[in-house]
């Protein structure tokens, strides 16, 4: 499965608030964390601000955050199955979203 969350926020959260979230998203649908969110900071010159991404890697797969300016995107691949309501909630409500897109890929290993 591949859940998309998309969304604005009036503001972001705290660099830590926001790493910290992502294994607690973890747990929450049932995979297992795999070492520490992994951080990456990047700059646009031409917007004069910083963006972030972070990623936790899961044993399922993975969890990634994209935050820049108002906009966020929260990425959840998985190679068993969870609950999308549950995830979508969650980011939801910890993000402080609105204005959410929500797309739902159906993924499968070719064999």
């Amino acid at each position: 499965m591949h859940l998309i969350v998309d969304g604005t926020v009036a503001e972001q959260l705290p660099d830590s608030e926001a790493i910290a979230v992502l294994p607690e998203l973890a747990l929450l649908i049932g995979m297992t964390p795999v070492g520490p969110v992994h951080i990456q900071y990047f700059d646009l010159p031409q917007h004069k601000e910083l963006g972030i991404s972070a990623v936790q890697f899961l044993a399922q797969s993975h969890i990634i955050l994209n935050y820049f300016r108002n906009s966020i995107g929260v990425d959840i691949f998985s190679c068993n199955s969870f609950n999308v309501y549950t995830a979508t909630g969650f980011c939801v409500i910890r993000f402080k979203m609105d204005r959410i897109k929500v797309t739902l890929l159906d993924r499968k290993f070719i064999t």
